[in-house]
């Protein structure tokens, strides 16, 4: 769950059903209730509460063994709520980084000069009332990958994790040394390939996801198109927009004093990010232009999802139109870079 980056908490939840023999609570939450009068008053902030959803576990297929779950800074919104679930049942053993610390239904907000900004509209808690918003989960077993460990290609987090598999299967530390060895050599082998696949694999992932908003499109189920533009304007964001500006986020993290191990190691990360896409796309792929498509793809899933949650559907055509247009230039790039 290290990079998931959410979605639909219910699809966790389906997963969590074959992992338990008795049913669970999911997050517990609550929103604030803006009442304009009863602030003039001095009354105290309202609170609704909602229900915690139950996970009801299934008997086929059903799976006993250990469960060690993955997380860090990249594991948000619904993955967090998987996790919560998961961890408050003493299910599983959570390895790595703690999590971003920021599910909740988020609003969307424009910003002069086009921008935009999410704002989280609801408090997750855990099921007990714990809090985690704003804070993390915290993992049970913490792993912090290094530059080292990177450059190098050792995935620390999933090495540990099968270290603590074996123990917990009773397979041993021998069997436990050899998977381990075994996962790192195969970092190692061909760790060019590995990362164009990874960009192979984001680029698919994005085309289901504009496929099945093209068919929400046409059926005109705009409650789906709701969901399906916010998928691809979340995967386009996370996974190629934030490897195009390595060096603006260096000086503004240098002029704000916030340039430190981990900045670096997450700026490094990027800047590998931007080598495997221009490696993917084409060597003679011009940067600058597939940077400005890419945005251009955002910014207008980012107003399908606008248009379908304000009701707005005359907004959609014109917006997916346009979409369309972009979305094939950017398959030729694929094609012929």
């Amino acid at each position: 769950m290290r990079n998931n980056r959410g979605g639909s908490s219910s699809i966790g939840y389906k997963i969590i059903s074959y992992l338990i023999d008795k049913p669970l609570f999911g997050s517990h939450w609550k929103t604030r209730q803006y009442l304009p009068a009863f602030r003039a008053w001095g009354r105290e902030e309202q609170w609704y509460e909602g229900n915690h959803d139950t996970i009801e576990p299934r008997a086929e297929n059903h799976y006993s063994g250990p469960v060690v779950v993955l997380t860090g800074p990249g594991t948000v919104s619904a993955a967090e709520d998987f996790v919560v679930a998961l961890h408050a049942s003493g299910r599983a053993i959570l390895v790595g980084q703690k999590t971003a610390g920021t599910t909740g239904q988020p609003l969307m907000i424009k910003l002069p000069r086009g921008g935009k900004a999410r704002i989280c509209t609801k408090r997750d808690m855990y099921p007990d009332g714990r809090e985690f918003v704003g804070i993390g989960i915290i993992p049970d077993v913490k792993v912090c990958p290094t530059q080292e460990s990177t450059a190098a290609g050792r995935d620390t987090v999933l090495v540990k994790a099968i270290t603590l598999l074996a123990k917990e299967s009773g397979v041993g530390p021998i069997s436990a040394t050899v998977l381990s060895a075994k996962v790192s050599s195969q970092h190692q082998k061909s760790p060019l390939r590995d990362r164009q696949n990874s960009i192979a694999k984001i680029m698919k992932a994005i085309k289901v996801e504009y496929d099945s908003l093209a068919v929400a499109y046409a059926k005109k189920d705009w409650n789906a198109v709701d969901t399906y533009a916010d998928n691809v304007s979340d995967l386009f964001r996370d996974e190629f927009l934030g490897a195009f500006d390595i060096e603006i986020q260096l000086e503004q993290l240098r002029a704000e004093g916030r340039l430190n191990q981990q900045t670096k190691y997450d700026l490094m990360i990027r800047e590998r990010r931007e080598k495997d896409i221009k490696i993917f796309f084409g060597d003679k792929t011009d940067m600058e232009k597939l940077h400005n498509l890419i945005v251009e793809i955002e910014d207008l899933s980012d107003e399908i999802h606008d248009c379908a949650r304000d009701g707005q559907f005359d907004g959609i055509s014109i917006c997916f139109t346009e979409l369309e247009k972009r979305w094939k230039l950017l398959l030729s790039y694929m094609q012929n870079p």
